[in-house]
């Protein structure tokens, strides 16, 4: 018999506030080492890029602030620091988003390659993904922006409420394969009696993250407090040397700084897990996708 497995975890299903996060760190611990070795491949160089911006970022920032600070500083000196300080700062800007970009298509493609291989992961599913959908979800995540930020001008509540709605529409986008507009009009659709517990779930989520990011930031702020005193110990009141602000050219703060990077967008797999859930709850609290598919697989 040639008979159809189902997956060890099912993503088509309805689930209840604390399903939804509980779930999320379940399918997690269910695939961690296949998980983390996607992560490494596929996410790692981008990051790599990322932490690469970031020295320099905070690097080229304690030699503006050094010159600014230090009396007879030449301006000729602090323009040219300024004008590197842009370019860096961009580049910055540019790896953020793709190494952000990079992480939603890989773990999203990932789970669509589980649910469609039942319980398998496939390269080919995840870099033809890739290949295939980055432009469209740019666009998308550029038009999301572009709407909560304009929201939140007339008032923070609209931008909020906007953020919320639009939010699962990446696993829309993805899963379902389906334009940028559609998937835009979808989630209006999708959210319809389910804002408020949506957003509970988000709330409660963010605060679990920001804790659990946290750890990986305690190094860094440990650091940044022992030298906060020593640089304090050696300013004078006659004429301050801009001691303070080494700590952004110091290298084992510039460490510590990467390895809280590193954690906060591994952590970014659970967010991007979490808003799987929420698509897949939303959608079959009105197409009952999930229920019918179990039903045949009974049947047959």
């Amino acid at each position: 018999m040639n008979e159809k497995q189902q997956p060890g975890f099912i993503f088509k299903k309805e689930r209840d506030f604390g399903e939804i996060i509980s779930d999320t760190f379940t399918f997690f611990s269910q695939n961690n080492k296949r998980l983390f070795n996607i992560f490494v491949k596929y996410i790692g160089p981008f990051i790599l890029l990322l932490i690469i911006s970031s020295t320099l970022y905070q690097y080229k920032t304690g030699d503006l602030l050094s010159d600014i600070t230090v009396v007879g500083g030449n301006p000729t000196r602090i323009f040219g620091s300024m004008v590197e300080n842009v370019l860096v700062i961009i580049f910055y800007f540019i790896t953020t988003i793709l190494a952000t970009l990079i992480t939603y298509l890989v773990i999203l493609h990932a789970i669509k390659s589980y649910i469609n291989n039942n319980g398998q992961i496939l390269d080919s599913d995840i870099t033809n993904g890739i290949k295939k959908d980055f432009w469209k979800l740019l666009g998308y995540f550029i038009l999301t922006y572009l709407v909560v930020v304009i929201g939140a001008m007339f008032c923070l509540l609209p931008g909020v409420y906007l953020g919320v709605v639009l939010a699962p529409g990446v696993a829309l986008l993805i899963i379902r394969d389906i334009s940028v507009g559609d998937a835009f009009s979808k989630c209006f659709t999708l959210i319809k009696d389910n804002w408020w517990i949506t957003f509970a779930v988000f709330l409660v989520f963010i605060i679990l993250l920001f804790v659990l990011n946290y750890i990986f930031q305690v190094p860094a702020f440990l650091y940044t407090m022992f030298k906060g005193f020593v640089a304090a110990d050696s300013i004078t009141t006659i004429q301050p040397n801009g001691e303070i602000f080494n700590i952004y050219r110091d290298w084992a703060y510039l460490l510590f700084t990467a390895i809280a990077l590193i954690g906060q967008y591994f952590m970014n797999i659970f967010t991007v897990i979490l808003v799987a859930l929420i698509y897949f709850n939303l959608a079959e609290k009105q197409e009952f996708t999930g229920t019918y598919e179990q039903i045949d697989n009974i049947g047959k």
